[in-house]
């Protein structure tokens, strides 16, 4: 949600629906902002299966990042999908993806996030057009960068009541036996993925009003110039707001 103008309201608050000056500031300092909420049928409901799926089997993890000299642990986990052998190059850090049309993954997620990444698209084309009938700066680069979007990096920032639970989906196989298998092939077999402990967020103490950052403020710098950048925000219960997204102009933009 947009953050700008800081010499009009008091610094470290944040502008949201609603508030008097949310139109000026997506007018003066985001003009390339749009939202429309996705329609179709059974939608969300199919990208909650598959987000879900992806996380019981285990398939999100914590990255190991570079900033500077130090090297952390991300605050959220993340999975990487998208056209095969594609990589995605982050603080030092590649990233393989998993690729769209392997439908034996989590019962088919990684063909679901390629059809939202489908519709992500068209939507984006379609404000782009917008945005170039609008006129201005954003117009005048609507038909320059690119909206095919070809990887899709999914954030988890997960507390400890979304982990899945110690066995996730595997929870049924205790009683399953493995014809010819070990001792050691069923242990396996029975314990499932492995859960990892969730980390706090991190403390943001550069605002007034302290915020805890599941992702440190940051540009994605290897960017196409003038590309889009699709975003598409799930929270496991629609009641309750665990966490939101935020924008906020650099210092002198």
């Amino acid at each position: 949600k947009p953050r700008a103008m800081r010499s009009r309201w008091a610094r470290g608050s944040f502008l949201k629906d609603g508030d008097a000056l949310m139109e000026e500031a997506l007018r003066v300092s985001y003009p390339g902002f749009a939202r429309e909420p996705l329609q179709g049928k059974g939608l969300h409901e199919e990208m909650r299966d598959a987000l879900h799926a992806l996380l019981q089997e285990g398939y999100f993890h914590y990255d190991c990042v570079q900033y500077g000299a130090r090297v952390n642990v991300t605050r959220v986990q993340r999975v990487l999908v998208g056209e095969p052998g594609i990589t995605y190059l982050y603080q030092k850090l590649r990233l393989f993806a998993l690729p769209w049309d392997d439908a034996s993954v989590a019962r088919g997620a990684l063909v679901s996030i390629a059809k939202l990444n489908e519709q992500v698209k068209r939507q984006a084309r379609k404000m782009l057009a917008q945005k170039g009938a609008e006129g201005g700066h954003v117009a005048a680069s609507a038909g320059v960068g690119s909206c095919d979007f070809n990887l899709t990096l999914i954030n988890a920032a997960l507390t400890n009541k979304h982990a899945p639970p110690e066995e996730g989906v595997a929870g049924n196989r205790k009683t399953k036996k493995l014809k010819g298998a070990t001792a050691a092939d069923e242990e396996s077999e029975n314990r499932g993925p492995p859960r990892q402990p969730v980390l706090p967020f991190k403390p943001d103490t550069k605002f007034d009003a302290p915020i805890d950052l599941a992702v440190n403020w940051h540009r994605d710098s290897t960017l196409e110039p003038f590309s889009t950048i699709g975003v598409y925000h799930h929270t496991p219960d629609s009641s309750a707001r665990d966490w939101e997204i935020a924008m906020c102009c650099d210092a002198g933009d």
